[in-house]
């Protein structure tokens, strides 16, 4: 993806907002979802911390998939 300013936290969230589709999957220790899917995606790139890991291994993945072909 191109066009995204990954130096600010504008840039960092609109790449974020256009590349991770959900977490439905996530749950508490006891197997339940205590938010909904949209909650919960609200809730976890609200966190720095989270939009960065996610950027990082997005890219990390990307670059393995082209160095393999």
């Amino acid at each position: 993806m191109q066009g995204f300013d990954l130096v600010t936290d504008a840039g960092l969230r609109a790449f974020v907002d256009r590349a991770i589709v959900g977490f439905e999957d996530v749950q508490d220790d006891a197997g339940d979802t205590q938010l909904s899917p949209v909650e919960m995606r609200a809730k976890l790139l609200g966190y720095p911390y989270i939009r960065v890991a996610l950027i990082r291994a997005y890219f990390e993945a990307v670059t393995k998939v082209r160095l393999g072909n």
